[in-house]
């Protein structure tokens, strides 16, 4: 038999399929691994930037030195003791949609709620446990997808409150490669619908500190959108804010490099930003009219890199009920889902959220669960447990099962959080009465949170004492004054105020990690010159936020 001349087991073919494949693929396509969390679409002076100084990072981390600082040690320990930390719950399958009814979930609710002992006071306040537990400051270390679409719904909120547009809530979900949008009430998405997103981004850049921490946690969104649109031609990049948005990006890429999980969802909010400052039909939302449409929307490739505003229900669903609604429309089962807003969510809100989870969706959210609020979140739950295929006989059931599996080690059921104030005596993972919502120069229950850490060397002290602006009365579904929310409100439990203003929440002391230190900035692209060194002794604060979710 003639020699074909190719080694035992390869054949011709194979070889002329690799020579093409050396054709096709050059060098300069390859993308390293350390950029891959990246658009395809960036500039290739930012992934060079990035993949070369991640990679320099990820060594320090993977690899303990008798040498190494103290920051690095500190950022590595950081992973373990701040892990993803996502509830992994039963994932059933179900055929469509059930016939359950809005009385049997109005029914099951109110079994839910007596059986776990929730009572409401004051009607802004919600209906709470007996104990709940103190919330404090973790990093975002293995959770930076939640705390990007925090920043996102944070940048929405500023936005519309300076047009004087009012909303309880704006939420943000990545799934499938784009962006979904939506809000507790219907006239604020449609206010959405008509922003010019590439604006916003652009101009949430220019804020330069005057005491508003909720700007500042939007403006380190901007940054990241500066850098990733840097040499694109697009109006109003700022260079200090792309020299930023180039370090934050690789902080994003070491921890997406040293925590997978979080990397799919990361990806799927940078190249949306991306398209959004680049792409000038991607500068507005799509435009969701009604359920009929999720399925296209969330699954057409068209779609991609797009975010969409997903329709409000008038008062009897919040805006991540409206989300996971979307996409368990759609069928999304295999895409990791990421949904988070600029509080943490009410405890109805998580329980739909968990029962996606329990039902087969890959969703992650904030697991750190507030107030409860029954009548504006009844119909979210409905919509959602019915396209579950949840009956009624099913659902008390089902609600239980969470509320047994997400609780501590030492109290095996569903917890609740507050956070602690500077006047507070108590601090993260204590148990205080459910008085303490009352308690409002001690206790916020509003769920605020941003990250007042990461900002390379700007002055955070000014953040100390500062009012948000954004009150208990304005949190998830809260009617205006003298209007119960519940079936059975009850009596107050404690004398207090139904009329708290809020306060911002401050996080505990900055978490060292590796300081970057940056030479001045190259005349022709804006981007960070080469370093002379990556790592040294001295700490840059790691975003922290109040309750270890965005």
């Amino acid at each position: 038999m003639p020699s074909t001349g190719t080694a035992e087991g390869v054949s011709s073919q194979d070889l002329q399929d690799s020579q093409d494949l050396d054709e096709v693929v050059s060098p300069e396509k390859i993308v390293p691994r350390e950029a891959l969390f990246l658009p395809p679409e960036a500039p290739q002076e930012v992934r060079e930037f990035v993949s070369r100084h991640v990679r320099v990072l990820v060594d320090l981390l993977e690899e303990e030195r008798p040498d190494e600082s103290d920051a690095v040690r500190k950022r590595r320990s950081a992973y373990e003791d701040y892990p993803r930390d996502e509830r992994l719950l039963h994932r059933g399958r179900r055929n469509g949609p059930s016939a359950l009814i809005q009385d049997s979930t109005k029914a099951a609710i109110k079994e839910f709620k007596a059986d776990l002992g929730f009572r409401t006071g004051f009607t802004s306040k919600g209906s709470w446990l007996p104990t709940l537990t103190v919330s404090g400051g973790t990093p975002k270390i293995t959770r930076r997808d939640l705390q990007l679409l925090s920043q996102l719904s944070q940048m929405l909120i500023n936005h519309l409150r300076e047009q004087e547009v009012k909303t309880t809530e704006i939420e943000a979900m990545a799934v499938n490669g784009r962006i979904l949008v939506s809000a507790n009430e219907p006239e604020v998405v449609d206010a959405l619908t008509r922003l010019n997103l590439a604006t916003v981004l652009t101009d949430a850049g220019g804020y330069q500190g005057d005491g508003d921490p909720m700007k500042a946690k939007a403006r380190k969104l901007s940054e990241v959108a500066q850098a990733l649109a840097s040499g694109s031609g697009a109006p109003g990049l700022d260079r200090e804010r792309v020299q930023a948005g180039a370090r934050r990006l690789v902080q994003l890429g070491t921890d997406c490099l040293m925590e997978s999980d979080q990397e799919q969802s990361v990806k799927t909010i940078l190249n949306t930003l991306f398209q959004v400052m680049t792409v000038q039909g991607a500068r507005t939302m799509v435009v969701s009219r009604s359920p009929k449409d999720f399925e296209d929307l969330l699954r057409s490739e068209k779609y991609a890199g797009r975010v969409i505003a997903v329709p409000a229900r008038r008062g009897d669903s919040h805006a991540e009920q409206n989300l996971v609604h979307a996409a368990v429309v759609a069928r999304i089962r295999l895409s990791p889902i990421a949904v988070a807003g600029g509080k943490r969510p009410c405890t109805m809100c998580w329980l739909t959220l968990c029962l996606a989870r329990a039902n087969g969706y890959d969703v992650y959210f904030n697991g750190h669960p507030g107030g409860l609020w029954t009548n504006t979140t009844r119909a979210g739950l409905h919509l959602v447990a019915k396209q579950l295929g949840i009956t009624g006989g099913d659902l008390p059931e089902q609600l239980r099962s969470i509320a047994r599996a997400t609780g501590t080690d030492d109290d095996p059921g569903l917890v609740q959080y507050i956070t602690a104030l500077d006047g507070a005596t108590t601090g993260p993972g204590d148990s205080v009465d459910r008085e303490a919502v009352y308690l409002r120069k001690t206790y916020s229950t509003k769920g605020g949170s941003f990250s007042v850490s990461d900002d390379f060397g700007d002055d955070q002290s000014q953040f100390a004492g500062s009012d948000s602006s954004q009150s208990d009365q304005a949190s998830q579904g809260t009617p205006p004054d003298g209007i119960m929310l519940d079936d059975d409100p009850g009596g107050p439990f404690t004398p207090g105020s139904d009329d708290d203003p809020g306060v911002s929440i401050i996080e505990d002391p900055p978490f060292g990690v590796p300081q970057i230190p940056m030479e001045p900035p190259r005349t022709d692209s804006g981007l960070p010159a080469e370093l002379d060194a990556l790592l040294n002794d001295d700490d840059a604060p790691e975003p922290l936020e109040d309750d270890g979710h965005p």
